[in-house]
């Protein structure tokens, strides 16, 4: 058995080769007609090859992300806004604005979004296909939002969506400047030019079960990560120089329901607060049910590799 980060596997080109251009890719320019225009760097955290995200494919080793048109980001600020109140009312309200995204550059993966108004104290941008479910709160004294990926259910083997229409990403925005604040963080090159933190983890799990097991596919339960992914946009990784983002919970049921075994394989995608684990070193338990029968293996899982935005594992279950 073997953990393997995504970025780590060699056949995957990817689309947005953004570490080196990023930081010039985030001004906003107001055009004629009141319509303000921002460019957007790429998304989070698929190493060597930082890639933008929204459309999920999966090139053999791990999904290509990128923008696409129509996608949106909202932005605003949830200092002074009261808890328990969803994204999709704080838009609702006018405390943050959308943008829409009208084209994407296919050299290097940039996308263009479009809005009409930024508010005043705008200090952030959500990227979430479900703000009904992004929740304002306080952690440790600190604002933060929150989603539960517990409702996450992978559709069909070959359908990746439920991971686009489920995932949260968070950056910082300078309102004074009209910028997004980029990662400089020097030890970890992964992140550099980077603006957006994705709060959830991204897993891929291929499993392989003893030879001649056949039956009906159930849930896939994982220890140590968490259910719940939660960012506190004004605190600021010291790993990776972006907005933090954590995890509440220790274990996670993936419903399977939709998948079937292929011979005595099975991979499934999903997403999970990445960094739930307590210690720098954890153990996670992987435990597939199929029909009645548990089929379990045991993977060591090093925080600094579970610390990474995508996550491959490839793995026997007895």
């Amino acid at each position: 058995m073997k953990i393997t980060k995504f970025f780590g596997m060699a056949a995957l080109a990817g689309l947005v080769a953004m570490s080196s251009t990023s930081c010039s890719k985030d001004e906003i320019d107001v055009e004629n007609g009141g319509i303000i225009t921002l460019n957007v760097p790429a998304m989070p955290g698929f190493g060597e090859d930082a890639q933008s995200r929204i459309v999920f494919e999966d090139t053999g080793t791990k999904p290509i992300v990128k923008w696409v048109k129509g996608d949106e980001i909202y932005l605003g600020s949830i200092n002074d806004v009261a808890d328990n109140i969803d994204l999709k009312s704080l838009i609702d309200k006018g405390e943050f604005t959308t943008f829409r995204c009208v084209a994407v550059d296919e050299e290097t993966g940039a996308a263009t979004f479009q809005g009409t108004s930024i508010p005043a104290d705008a200090d952030m941008a959500v990227y979430s296909k479900i703000p009904d479910k992004v929740i304002k709160g306080v952690k440790d004294g600190s604002p933060s939002i929150s989603c539960s990926a517990t409702a996450i259910v992978p559709k069909s083997n070959a359908d990746l969506t439920h991971l686009a229409e489920n995932d949260l990403l968070v950056a910082r925005f300078d309102k004074t400047t009209n910028k997004f604040i980029a990662s400089t963080n020097p030890t970890n090159d992964n992140h550099k030019g980077q603006v957006f933190a994705r709060v959830f983890g991204l897993y891929k799990f291929e499993l392989t079960l003893p030879s001649g097991v056949s039956g009906t596919v159930k849930n896939l339960e994982l220890s140590t990560v968490s259910t719940i992914g939660l960012s506190q946009p004004g605190k600021i990784d010291a790993k990776t120089d972006l907005p933090s983002a954590s995890g509440t919970g220790n274990g996670y049921v993936v419903d399977c329901r939709n998948l079937t075994l292929q011979d005595n394989k099975l991979v499934c995608y999903a997403l999970a607060a990445r960094k739930g684990l307590t210690k720098d070193v954890s153990v996670l338990t992987l435990t597939l049910t199929v029909d009645e029968q548990q089929y379990k293996a045991e993977v060591i899982a090093k925080s600094s590799v579970m610390y990474d935005s995508a996550i491959h594992f490839n793995v026997n279950l007895q």
